[in-house]
């Protein structure tokens, strides 16, 4: 398994800002193809496990190296 943090902007009208919010999230990773630093697609699937509700499907962009 892999813990993936999500991060996104929201915008604030009423104080003329964006806030960074960040998530992480739990993915079965069954071919152990993710590394640290990687930018990876994960898809909802059915509970794997207590915590982990995405699956890994491939690596979109490396981690340098």
């Amino acid at each position: 398994s892999i813990t993936i943090q999500v991060e996104h902007d929201k915008y604030y009208p009423k104080y003329n800002k964006y806030i960074r919010s960040r998530k992480k999230i739990m993915a079965h990773d069954d071919r152990e193809i993710g590394k640290m630093g990687d930018m990876v697609r994960i898809v909802p699937c059915r509970p794997v496990s207590k915590k982990k509700r995405h699956t890994l499907i491939d690596v979109i962009k490396a981690a340098e190296s």
